[in-house]
C-alpha cells in the first residue's frame, strides 16, 4: 500500500516532458547555399505540423550566421489579415505558412525569409499558383518556388528534465523494494 502510495505521489510530480526545439535547413535551388537554423515549436497532433513560437540565436546562410529574425507571422495572417492564424512549418514541408523578420510587421527595411506550401498566399502569390520561398537582406532579395524535398526539419535531440525525474523514481523504488525483501 504504501509503494501504491509513493508511485501515485511521485506521477503527480514528475512532469511530461517533450522536445519543442527543431533543427531546419533549406536549400536554395538558384545557389545550393542553406538557410539553416533552430527553432522553438509546438508540434500538433498530426506529428508533423509545428506552430512556431520563436527562431533561437540566428539563423546561417552558407554557414555564416545572419541577423536575428525575432518577428514571426503566418503569411496568410500578413497578405489577408485571416484572424487567428500562427506561423506554422510542416516537418515534410507539405504546409508551410511562415515568415520570419528582422522588423516589426516586416515593415521597412531588414532581413526576412518566408515559406509557403500548400497555403493560401503560396496559391495566390507563387509563381503560377505554386509554392514558394523568397528572402531579403541578408538572405538575398529574390523567391523561387518552393521545393520539399530541399526543406528539412528534425527535432533537436533536448536533454528532457523528466528523464532524470524518472531515473531518480526507479532507484528509489528499487531501494524500497531491496529493504522490504531484506526485513522480511
Amino acid at each position: 500500500m504504501r509503494s501504491t502510495l509513493l508511485l501515485a505521489a511521485l506521477g503527480l510530480v514528475v512532469p511530461a516532458a517533450h522536445a519543442s526545439l527543431y533543427d531546419f535547413s533549406y536549400t536554395r535551388l538558384f545557389d545550393n547555399a542553406t538557410i539553416a537554423g533552430q527553432l522553438e515549436g509546438t508540434l500538433l497532433a498530426d506529428q508533423n505540423t509545428v506552430v512556431v513560437s520563436a527562431i533561437i540565436g540566428t539563423p546561417s546562410l552558407g554557414g555564416v550566421s545572419g541577423s536575428a529574425l525575432p518577428f514571426l507571422y503566418s503569411t496568410d495572417f500578413t497578405n489577408f489579415g485571416t484572424a487567428g492564424l500562427a506561423p506554422t512549418l510542416s516537418l515534410n514541408g507539405g504546409f508551410m505558412d511562415f515568415i520570419a523578420c528582422s522588423v516589426l510587421n516586416c515593415g521597412g527595411p531588414g532581413d526576412s525569409f518566408t515559406f509557403n506550401a500548400g497555403n493560401v498566399s503560396a496559391a495566390t502569390f507563387g509563381s503560377n499558383g505554386a509554392p514558394f520561398y523568397g528572402s531579403d537582406g541578408f538572405y538575398g532579395a529574390f523567391a523561387e518556388p518552393f521545393g520539399a524535398a530541399r526543406w528539412t526539419m528534425t527535432a533537436s535531440p533536448v536533454p528532457e528534465p523528466a528523464t532524470l525525474s524518472i531515473l531518480l523514481v526507479g532507484c528509489v523504488l528499487l531501494g524500497c523494494a531491496r529493504l522490504g525483501t531484506m526485513r522480511r
